[in-house]
């Protein structure tokens, strides 16, 4: 529903008359609140009546039939919105969901069953075996078959190694996810997911013998185990009581490993809490999406705004910060900034129909300060670390590939610095006077070439990543100096080795 109230905000009354209330009830409706929140809390009010009314009939079959009608003409926000009822079978808190639950398994069983008997056997009103609970059945058999496929799978496996992590989901239950890393014969890696397990508690002791059932009932012997990952915490790598020292008394060669994705996150962490520009600035984006995803109406007002400002740029909404993932945090601070003069707009609105006056004026005054934008710009480069942290958590990565790709990643950022120092550093000769290419020859040899001599004599086979380097150096900065055109290998292998330390030393 709020999809449909920020896409159509203003076809409110269109959408209620289709749904057959009357004009004067849609008049109530509209004066009940002011025009900043209106067309969301009307759309809330229209189906609210809708509901009760229960004709037509409350189904999403209805609402989608009303936004392909002539009059409201949104046949592609009614595709949308079809794609994602098929999508979500097991919709919940929306309408007809008995009903449209039925109509979407009767729909999977048709696009399957070829068989004439069957289909004639699906289009019968009872004795069908499709209610909630069959349907949840069939489920249940199918992940014990998918059980029992990937079970028999990792026991021709001579290894595997175990993951684990614990969690509290929405109602408020601790969870704990179990996976299992293993190798094929033919040398290809797999990541298996076997379930998320209840739990009383998230204790190092509850959690060692979830992970000792699991096993058992995949037949699993514990001998197998090499290797177990887990985060940092102390109830899962606790030198006394933890559950890696528990696997550890059972099966000493179960070497454990300190999830990367979780070290990478604690660094950022770390790192970016040592400023305080940072910190409040992290603080400040905090506040603001509290204020817009913790209000309907400031966020639809937030949605007219920007389509009224640029309905032709594709800009996203405001995205909540992660509270625990650090290295995903850009996306919310890079929402912030291009949505920037539209929350400096919000907030003048916002101010005139809102009891938290002094949390507005705070915010509005944070984003104001010269602070709050530089360190909101430097902390999107969070984003390279969201990067790093992908590619550290695919399946088929090892701890020595993981070395080499932070490695790898590290050294390509600092070689796009060095090669636009050194492309800076090629314009000099052609734009100063002819002593002044000393000057740059000089800045090469005694200070930028520095930069990467000490990278060359600690890490092993990284020229195939210093290659735009080297293009830069020959190409473009040892043609400038000696102001020459084109220069043969031999006078450009010396002058980049010999004078710009380009080999590594012996």
């Amino acid at each position: 529903m709020e999809k449909v109230a920020a896409v159509i905000p203003s076809k409110y009354e269109i959408v209620g008359l289709q749904l057959g209330l009357t004009l004067t009830q849609l008049q109530v409706i509209g004066s009940r609140y002011p025009t900043w929140v209106r067309h969301q809390r009307a759309f809330n009010d229209i189906f609210d009546v809708w509901r009760r009314r229960g004709s037509p009939p409350y189904t999403w079959r209805t609402l989608i039939a009303v936004l392909r009608s002539a009059s409201v003409g949104e046949v592609l926000l009614s595709e949308e919105l079809t794609s994602w009822i098929t999508s979500n079978s097991d919709i919940t808190g929306g309408i007809g969901i008995t009903s449209d639950r039925k109509r979407h398994f009767g729909v999977a069983l048709e696009c399957y069953i070829n068989d004439g008997m069957l289909l004639v056997w699906t289009k019968q009103k009872a004795n069908k075996y499709t209610s909630d609970d069959m349907q949840n059945e069939i489920v249940k058999v199918m992940s014990t078959h998918i059980l029992r496929e990937m079970s028999q799978s990792i026991q021709h496996a001579p290894f595997f190694s175990v993951m684990v992590d614990e969690t509290t989901d929405a109602a408020n239950i601790e969870q704990v996810v179990i996976c299992l890393r293993w190798v094929s014969e033919t040398l290809a890696v797999h990541e298996d997911f076997i379930g998320l397990y209840e739990v009383a508690s998230t204790g190092a002791e509850t959690i060692y013998f979830t992970i000792k059932d699991v096993l058992l009932r995949l037949n699993l012997p514990f001998s197998k185990v090499r290797g177990q990952c887990y985060d940092g915490a102390a109830t899962m790598t606790g030198c006394k009581f933890g559950v890696a020292t528990r696997m550890n008394a059972d099966e000493p060669r179960a070497i454990f490993t300190h999830c990367y994705g979780h070290s990478l996150n604690l660094a950022c962490c770390d790192t970016i809490k040592q400023s305080k520009l940072m910190q409040d600035a992290l603080d400040t984006t905090h506040e603001i999406t509290k204020l817009i995803k913790k209000s309907p109406g400031r966020e639809a007002a937030f949605k007219s705004l920007r389509c009224e400002t640029a309905p032709e740029i594709d800009v996203p909404g405001i995205r909540l910060l992660c509270p625990t993932r650090w290295t995903v945090r850009a996306d919310s601070l890079n929402s912030i900034l291009e949505n920037y003069s539209v929350l400096v707009e919000l907030w003048s609105t916002a101010l005139e129909h809102t009891e938290m006056k002094s949390r507005i004026q705070g915010v509005a005054a944070q984003m104001a300060t010269v602070n709050f934008y530089f360190s909101s710009t430097w902390l999107l480069m969070v984003r390279h670390a969201d990067n790093l942290s992908k590619s550290l958590q695919t399946k088929d990565m090892s701890a020595a590939d993981g070395l080499i790709v932070v490695a790898n990643l590290f050294i390509s950022e600092k070689v796009k610095l060095w090669t636009s120092t050194i492309l800076n550093l090629s314009l000099v000769p052609k734009t100063q006077p002819y002593g002044v290419s000393y000057a740059a020859y000089s800045a090469s040899v005694h200070g930028v070439s520095g930069l990467w001599t000490f990278f060359l004599r600690t890490i092993l086979d990284i020229s195939s990543l210093l290659q735009p380097l080297e293009d830069a150096i020959r190409l473009h900065f040892i043609s400038s100096i000696t102001g020459r055109d084109s220069i043969n290998d031999i006078e450009s292998t010396f002058c980049s080795s010999s004078t710009l330390c380009w080999s590594c030393p012996a």
